[in-house]
């Protein structure tokens, strides 16, 4: 870049944004996306149940998965219909989607999610492996982590490994591990026009834009070393800003052995190339293979995606602390360790035992089971879990997670309640319905599996003494 500073917040927006400034500041709201998600239902019954709603959707021509939301009632907006609980799509904007779309993870290759929270890109990888292969998903922030397992489990993402590390110590546990990795690091989010307020306090308060490009960098740096020679890396950002885009891949293509891959044709998006140039200074003109996507061209919010190759070995690091990285087997399904609680969902809730055999498991203490694909045979010791919940013991009996019993919903024969649309509107509004002594009188169990006529099997209730059903809803959901 060029050495004369930067003294004020909207020098630094004119040196990004240039003639292009007021285009940004004065751009129409962006419109509202959502992602089908196939391991749970498909764009034409997703269609079907949203329109029931009251929620009109047209494709978007960038995938067969991508709808765009032309209207809603206002009571009634995507993310409180029952279908978003049941984690047949996932709310996310159009230019989020793009970086996946460029990594292009194949079924059965061994893919990271660097920074992965909240997970919309993690769900979307998973739905394009097909649940084959491993996805190694990575987050450093503690309190994103429910979210992020929420997001995973809500998705049917089972063929996951989830980390908590920072994610320029991982190549001291994997270096020249993945086939792929997803690099979409942490920014200052200046591609979206609502955090222009949070910037300005920051640089009045710093007297600079960001200290994120120090850490980016670093963040790539740790991605190409992850990757296998021949593997692609795909680094982004929610940000135009060419201090934390061009500039760091230029850094990166300078001093390493890697290439920039051209971007595939995306239709329904303006593509702007990656800068070549900035304040002054020339960048790589490989540089041009990047994505600029503009919020004022496609009514979604601005991003920065590229996709580099790395192509052979990379320098030695001066230092390189020795990290012990002992392996955690999961468990085949007739492991003694998890055969008593397969018995128990296969006894109590009628799923033949042979349907286990399709995972994997893992014990967490002596109370949850996870369920993962079978082709996820180890992880790091250190994981904060594989896969998603299974069942949880309560007591004396195992109590399946909502991921469990929507996996295994066509096969769920016992224990069985389905309830009327009364019931679950009184069950969404209060977490509580009762049970009429018909139904009770078919139960074995406090923990029956919950069905409706229009959605199936959908999670696992709790009966209490006066009669009624307790299930936690994690949030206020609509019924058509």
């Amino acid at each position: 870049m060029s050495d004369a500073p930067i003294t004020s917040y909207d020098a630094f927006l004119e040196s990004t944004f240039g003639e292009e400034l007021e285009a940004f500041l004065s751009h129409p709201p962006v419109d509202t996306f959502l992602r089908v998600n196939p391991l749970r239902t498909t764009p034409e019954a997703l269609d079907a149940a949203m329109a029931r709603y009251g929620v009109v959707l047209e494709p978007h021509p960038i995938s067969p998965l991508v709808r765009r939301v032309v209207s809603h009632r206002p009571e009634v907006p995507p993310g409180v219909c029952l279908p978003h609980f049941l984690g047949h799509f996932r709310l996310q904007a159009l230019a989020s989607m793009v970086p996946p779309l460029l990594l292009d993870a194949q079924p059965g290759e061994k893919v990271l999610d660097l920074c992965a929270a909240p997970g919309s890109k993690t769900t979307q990888l998973a739905a394009q492996m097909e649940l084959r292969g491993q996805l190694w998903v990575n987050e450093l922030a503690g309190k994103r982590m429910n979210q992020l397992a929420a997001a995973l489990d809500s998705a049917g993402a089972l063929n996951t490994v989830l980390l908590q590390e920072s994610g320029t110590r991982l190549p001291n546990l994997f270096e020249d591990t993945f086939d792929r990795v997803l690099a979409d690091v942490p920014c200052t989010g200046l591609g979206i026009r609502d955090n222009l307020g949070q910037g300005r306090a920051r640089f009045e308060e710093v007297g600079r834009p960001s200290n994120l490009p120090f850490i980016q960098y670093q963040l790539l740096v740790a991605a190409l070393r992850l990757v296998k020679p021949g593997g692609r890396v795909v680094y982004s950002t929610c940000s135009l800003t060419v201090e934390e885009n061009e500039a760091i891949l230029h850094d990166a293509l300078t001093r390493f052995d890697v290439r920039m891959v051209p971007p595939p044709d995306l239709p329904g998006l303006i593509l702007r190339p990656g800068r070549t140039s900035h304040r002054g200074r020339d960048l790589h003109p490989d540089l041009r293979l990047a994505c600029r996507i503009t919020p004022w061209e496609n009514r979604t919010e601005g991003f920065f995606a590229a996709t580099l190759e790395r192509l052979g070995e990379l320098p030695e690091r001066h230092a390189r602390r020795a990290v012990h990285d002992p392996r955690r087997r999961t468990l085949p399904h007739d492991a003694p360790e998890i055969e008593p609680t397969l018995t128990s969902l296969s006894t109590v809730y009628g799923i033949p035992r042979e349907a286990f055999t399709a995972y994997r498991y893992a014990r967490h203490a002596r109370d949850k089971v996870y369920f993962t694909s079978a082709e996820v045979e180890d992880a790091w010791c250190a994981s904060q879990r594989i896969g998603a919940g299974l069942a949880s013991r309560r007591g004396a009996v195992w109590r399946p997670s909502p991921t469990t019993v929507q996996t295994f919903a066509p096969l769920i024969c016992r224990n069985l309640v389905t309830l009327d649309d009364g019931q679950l509107r009184e069950l969404i509004a209060t977490d509580r319905c009762p049970l009429s002594a018909a139904q009770r009188a078919e139960l074995t169990t406090t923990y029956p599996a919950a069905a409706h006529p229009t959605v199936g099997p959908f999670a696992s209730l709790e009966l209490e003494p006066d009669g009624r059903a307790r299930w936690k809803v994690p949030r206020r959901y609509e019924l058509e």
